[in-house]
């Protein structure tokens, strides 16, 4: 009997000398894992602080925007249709519309190269070269177009009427009207601010560290 007790404990005493040798094995790979971490993360570029991200990696992100919308704006134009007979006040007939439109300007951000950005990590900058914004959507808001009543002289009477195709033709006009508005020096000089602001904004969000950004147009 006794010895089968001394068995016994001899049996346990192993089992239990297993678990700690193998208890101790695992503590000092854990240990071994979390310093070997502990290294890696020690060793990771950075600078001041500020994590280092390449010129590659930067221009992926930039290139997976596309187009970067810089610039939205509502311009309005009134046109006026003149069906007047001479220039007697009795025989004027005219009609004005106000039409509204809303118009953006963007930047192509897929043509971005490499060659395109530049960071200094030592002096924290980052400069950026990008085209010049491009007139991105005019589209007239037909929910806003005032029509005016029309102006009648004493002996004229009646509404101006316009049909569909006259009505289409105006329409395209004040198009093209916008266009030159947006390609003029004070609208176009607005876009070219907003847009360095909106680029700025846009690299900061994804490199998000303490740089300063130069953007240059080409």
């Amino acid at each position: 009997m006794l010895s089968k007790m001394n068995k016994t404990k001899k049996f346990f005493k192993k089992i239990i000398f297993r678990i700690i040798i193998i208890l101790l094995f695992f503590i000092l790979i854990n240990s071994f894992l979390q310093g070997k971490f502990r290294k890696y993360k020690a060793d990771t570029p950075s600078f001041n602080n500020i994590s280092y991200i390449s010129e590659e990696s930067l221009i992926r992100k930039i290139n997976g925007v596309n187009k970067l919308i810089t610039l939205e704006l509502e311009l309005s134009q009134i046109v006026t249709i003149d069906k007047s007979i001479g220039n007697l006040d009795l025989l004027k007939k005219y009609k004005r519309i106000n039409f509204f439109a809303d118009c953006s300007y963007y930047i192509d951000l897929s043509i971005i190269k490499e060659e395109d950005i530049i960071i200094n990590q030592e002096k924290k900058l980052l400069f950026l070269t990008v085209p010049k914004p491009k007139i991105y959507n005019i589209s007239i808001n037909e929910d806003k177009t005032i029509f005016e009543a029309s102006q009648n002289g004493f002996l004229r009477f009646g509404e101006i009427k316009l049909s569909t195709e006259e009505f289409n033709s105006l329409q395209d006009e004040v198009l093209t009207n916008f266009e030159e508005k947006l390609k003029g020096n004070e609208i176009y000089q607005e876009a070219l601010n907003k847009s360095k602001i909106s680029l700025e904004n846009f690299l900061l969000s994804l490199i998000k560290e303490d740089l300063e950004i130069k953007i240059y147009f080409k």
